[in-house]
């Protein structure tokens, strides 16, 4: 299984086999007062070669502090792609997924990593500023 697409958005789900996105590709979160929370969800795509249909696949996210080195929540959850009807033989198989990270706490403005990992497969890495609110004078 290969994780071929991966953002952090306000909100996400899966319906009817096909991931719906709102404010995807966050990159920026303001947050005027800490400790509080990411507000955050993961949203995705993973590939299945047939050979791996049938087998269960699983997706962890893990919300890095880079400054303390520290993991702040790790998340994982599981994928078990059945071959659908009408698939060609050899053809993979996209497989949506959500993964709730909003409640992990926050406690300092800066930089927090995002790791999307499958399996044994290298993670991507999804960065996010949290920043303080602009002052309006």
């Amino acid at each position: 299984m290969e994780i071929t697409a991966a953002i952090l958005c306000d909100f996400a789900e899966i319906r009817e086999g096909l991931l719906f996105v709102m404010a995807g590709g966050v990159m920026r979160v303001v947050r005027p007062n800490l400790p509080g929370p990411l507000g955050l969800m993961v949203a995705g795509t993973a590939e299945i070669r047939p050979d791996q249909f049938d087998q269960i696949h699983s997706v962890t996210v893990i919300m890095k502090d880079p400054d303390a080195a520290t993991d702040l929540a790790r998340v994982t959850t599981a994928l078990q792609p059945h071959r659908p009807p009408g698939l060609k033989e050899g053809e993979p198989l996209v497989v949506p997924f959500v993964v709730r990270i909003g409640a992990v706490m926050l406690h300092h403005h800066g930089a927090y990593d995002v790791h999307v990992g499958s399996d044994d497969e290298k993670p991507r890495v999804l960065s996010c500023y949290v920043v303080p609110a602009r002052s309006t004078s």
